[in-house]
């Protein structure tokens, strides 16, 4: 995933990229919290039906941790091309089935 993120991008920017799984006892609503060189996430981020949050969190290394907008009422920019990023690397990677499928279910949770 990060390979083809970085062909995609630009070059992955720091020393190493780690996952951090949390315990299945974590609340349902945290899937995924990126930092430089390590994301933590649910066990479901790689596995499962949640597997492109790994994507979205990686995708933050670039907008996010590198870029990032000036004042909070922008965030929504390093969103915004946090999951475009995801939505595109989810084609290349896994499929565009498994694109559309995330692209649909994304859009139904909003």
């Amino acid at each position: 995933m990060l390979r083809e993120t970085e062909n995609y991008l630009t070059p992955y920017e720091w020393p190493e990229y780690n996952i951090l799984m949390l315990p299945d006892t974590m609340p349902d609503n945290i899937a995924g919290m990126e930092n430089p060189q390590l994301t933590i996430a649910a066990p479901e981020a790689v596995t499962g039906s949640s597997s492109t949050v790994a994507l979205h969190e990686m995708a933050h290394s670039w907008f996010g941790n590198l870029l990032t907008c000036k004042t909070w009422g922008d965030f929504w920019l390093n969103e915004a091309f946090a999951t475009f990023v995801e939505r595109k690397m989810t084609k290349k990677v896994l499929g565009r089935n498994q694109a559309e499928l995330s692209a649909f279910t994304g859009n139904a949770y909003l």
